[in-house]
């Protein structure tokens, strides 16, 4: 049974564009003509963070961290739903972004200084300070938790590849894709083009107004998504979106320590390994060199050789952070709690409203929601309520009921040796245990009687 009627046969990038376009629109439309009605304009300040000290802010910066767009980040949590397990990782996404702010302040200065000229140019360091406060404007209620339940819808699923195909990048997140269509957005230009206007933002890319405002639109956005933004330094954007960016430098110290778990990573002797080398077009590698201009020397970033241990470091910072916090048995069983809300209420609604419902309220918001509420927030009709749309939205409500009084499901599905050994062999059983799985599914006989099994387990826990 069809309980909410043919779903939308398409949602497409057309579709994601649109709500993007509206999204802005209510986030930034009023607060925009109130700066320009205003006698009071953005100066420079100073916050300070629990993790880096003080931050500094340019005039565009406050004026962008001040509007509504901004300000949501402070209700959505960074890690999602670790602070039911690390009560202390309650940090969110408006604190991460400053903190990639001054990472990108930091490794920008670090290369400027190791180069024999000015590297990056002060109209790109403003443009990647812009990029580090917007990159998280994508995110919705409880970060890559929601995100990777929408993803799981199907309707929804195939964007990814049909954006990458479209702009010719590697697979993006929805999260990527929806902040790169805000900062395309029809309110983020007038924004943009106050903030020129008032000289807040002093970047000049090109001699016209109109083609400086979309040439800085266009870098912003690129950047977000993985794609070349300077000539001179074809990777340039790899410090908001790439293997060691200022986003990872940022998550992997601040969610260690506000987690309360062991970090082993030293950025500051990261930074001062960073070593920049000319090359002729010719010289570059194959995929870098056919994406610039022939005639002109480029510049790439790399890590001295002296500076491989601490690459390890990085390496190593990041196994413990899935192995301790992302990872985390009952981490994971959480997400499959919130997972399971969206995906239960996407068979009442069509994949738009999915995706406006999850855009539209923060963490707290949702998680306290009721059957009544939930109802009202999906826009379902009373005449549309039967016993099936009842049993769906009380279902969906008792789990987040669950989840705000921490009846928290024990652990995600685990593999373990069906003959377990001592516990401190938890590695090798649960390798052993999904060698036993592959095993069992796939032989004839014994994957009748797994299947058997599996559905009489799955009646017990009903």
């Amino acid at each position: 049974m069809n309980l909410a009627g043919p779903p939308e046969p398409v949602f497409g990038l057309q579709e994601l564009q649109e709500y993007a376009e509206r999204f802005s629109t209510v986030h930034l439309d009023e607060y925009i003509e109130q700066l320009r009605n205003s006698e009071r304009t953005p100066h420079p300040k100073e916050i300070n963070d629990a993790l880096w000290g003080t931050i500094g802010l340019s005039a565009a910066e406050v004026a962008l961290l001040d509007s509504p767009l901004l300000q949501r980040l402070r209700y959505i949590r960074q890690l999602g739903v670790v602070h039911w397990v690390y009560p202390g990782a309650i940090h969110t996404r408006f604190e991460h972004s400053l903190g990639v702010l001054f990472q990108v302040r930091h490794i920008a200065s670090a290369l400027n200084n190791v180069a024999s000229s000015a590297l990056i140019d002060q109209d790109h360091v403003q443009l990647l300070r812009l990029c580090a406060l917007l990159h998280d404007t994508g995110h919705a209620a409880f970060s890559h938790v929601s995100e990777m339940a929408m993803e799981a819808v199907q309707a929804i699923a195939p964007l990814s590849n049909a954006f990458s195909t479209e702009q010719r990048v590697e697979a993006r997140h929805l999260s990527e894709m929806f902040a790169y269509y805000v900062i395309k957005s029809g309110a983020m230009r007038k924004l943009i083009e106050l903030m020129i206007d008032r000289s807040w933002l002093t970047v000049r890319f090109a001699a016209d107004r109109a083609t400086n405002v979309k040439t800085t639109i266009d870098k912003l956005a690129n950047a977000i998504i993985g794609k070349k933004i300077d000539d001179r330094v074809p990777l340039m954007h790899e410090l908001i979106s790439g293997p060691f960016d200022a986003d990872k430098l940022d998550y992997f110290m601040r969610d260690a320590q506000l987690a309360g778990t062991p970090s082993v990573l030293d950025i500051s002797r990261l930074v001062q390994k960073l070593t920049v080398r000319s090359f002729d077009a010719s010289e570059l590698p194959e995929e870098i060199g056919r994406n610039v201009n022939r005639q002109d020397r480029h510049w790439l970033v790399g890590v001295k050789w002296s500076g491989i241990a601490v690459l390890d470091e990085l390496h190593l910072a990041r196994v413990l952070l899935f192995a301790k916090i992302y990872r985390h048995p009952k981490v994971v069983a959480i997400e499959q709690m919130l997972r399971s809300v969206v995906l239960t209420l996407s068979h009442l609604i069509p994949p738009n409203k999915v995706v406006e419902f999850l855009y539209t309220y923060p963490d707290d918001a949702l998680v306290w929601m009721t059957k009544e509420s939930l109802r009202s927030a999906l826009g379902i009709a009373d005449s549309r309520i039967n016993d099936e749309i009842d049993g769906r939205l009380r279902s969906a409500a008792e789990t987040l009921k669950d989840l705000r009084e921490r009846r928290l499901w024990q652990r995600a599905l685990q593999m373990h040796s069906r003959y377990p050994a001592d516990p401190r062999e938890a590695v090798k059983q649960q390798k052993q245990g999904l060698i036993e799985f592959l095993e069992e599914v796939e032989h004839p006989q014994q994957r009748t009687a797994f299947v058997s099994d599996m559905l009489d387990e799955v009646k017990c826990i009903n």
